[in-house]
């Protein structure tokens, strides 16, 4: 084999990997992910909305098994905040419930922050 069928070769993988790469990135942001978080803290809606300027709906409910009150927050979120925003939750909250929810659709002023 020739050494420009080489070089041919190594640019190839080179461009599929790096157009691989950024499709795969693009895409990530464009997840949406519902989070309910239920939680002592009331804070952390605030915490959410500052940190990561995304809206919070808030409730007040009651854990039947335990008859405690609660908080229950929901949010939309891209999929790349998710793991930021759980730290946080937990780090002030380590008993705090989550549920993510993939394969959402979200009609109304959700606004994408695309890198």
């Amino acid at each position: 084999m020739s050494e420009a069928q080489w070089e041919w070769r190594i640019h190839s993988i080179i461009f599929v990997a790096t157009f691989a790469l950024a499709i795969d990135r693009m895409h990530y942001q464009n997840v949406e992910i519902e989070l309910m978080i239920f939680t002592h803290h009331p804070e952390m809606a605030q915490t959410i909305m500052h940190n990561y300027t995304r809206g919070v709906t808030a409730w007040e409910g009651i854990g039947v098994y335990t008859n405690a009150a609660t908080h229950v927050l929901v949010t939309v979120v891209a999929k790349d905040e998710v793991k930021a925003i759980k730290k946080d939750i937990l780090s002030a909250d380590p008993k705090a419930f989550i549920i993510a929810h993939e394969n959402i659709q979200v009609t109304g002023g959700y606004i994408k922050h695309l890198i």
